[in-house]
């Protein structure tokens, strides 16, 4: 079995080409996803590494602030009125 060694990198030249692309299409995909989520994490840490809120977040963690002033309020006052009982 003689083979050719020009023949067969002339089979295989079709393969290389496509494998070739594939990778430089794969690390171009890989790249621009690394920019996406680097740009993503930039809006979500600040350069000194603290945590910034998102608008949502930070919409719904005010509804609790205010819950919970309510909460406490009430339970201040309940206090206020158990001390005032016990004074008398």
């Amino acid at each position: 079995m003689n083979l050719n060694i020009q023949s067969v990198l002339t089979a295989l030249a079709p393969i290389l080409f496509a494998a070739v692309g594939y990778l430089i299409t794969s690390f171009n995909e890989l790249e621009s996803r690394i920019q996406k989520t680097e740009g993503y994490l930039m809006l979500l840490v600040t350069p000194q590494g603290e945590i910034v809120a998102s608008p949502a977040n930070s919409i719904e963690r005010q509804k609790l602030r205010e819950e919970f002033m309510h909460i406490i309020h009430d339970l201040q006052v309940r206090i206020k009125l158990l001390e005032a009982k016990n004074e008398k």
